[in-house]
């Protein structure tokens, strides 16, 4: 009974670190394309380098609200609800400004330095990701 009881122990230790490690994953900032749909609509003229700023300040929001959830190294139910708001409206906002009749030209000076910046930040996010 004392392995027995050894045993469950183990799987449920390791069954938690796998559904820790998989909200760490599922509750990272920003989020899948959320910065490659900002980075094409620079590409393409459909964002202003202003409306880029703004996105990517929202996504520092997010990076800020994500870290301060795992802080302590948990993430209640109250966390995750306000982290999947917080994504949705910065999803919201990224369709909202794609679809606005504001155009930006991808050629001019803030809109390449605001190219450059959000390819960095990609990268910076696949290189976490590893």
């Amino acid at each position: 009974m004392n392995t027995l009881t050894k045993l469950l122990c183990a799987s449920a230790l390791l069954l938690g670190c796998g559904l820790a490690s998989a909200r760490e994953v599922a509750y990272a900032p920003g989020g899948p394309g959320m910065q490659e749909q900002i980075l094409h609509g620079l590409r393409t003229g459909r964002l202003s380098a202003r409306e880029a700023t703004q996105l990517e300040r929202e996504q520092d929001h997010l990076a800020r609200l994500s870290a301060q959830a795992f802080r302590d190294g948990r993430v209640d139910g109250r966390e995750v609800g306000r982290l999947e708001r917080a994504r949705e409206q910065a999803r919201w906002n990224i369709e909202r400004q794609l679809r606005d009749r504001e155009f930006g030209d991808p050629r001019s000076v803030e809109s390449r330095r605001m190219q450059q910046y959000v390819e960095q930040r990609i990268a910076q996010e696949r290189w976490a990701r590893r």
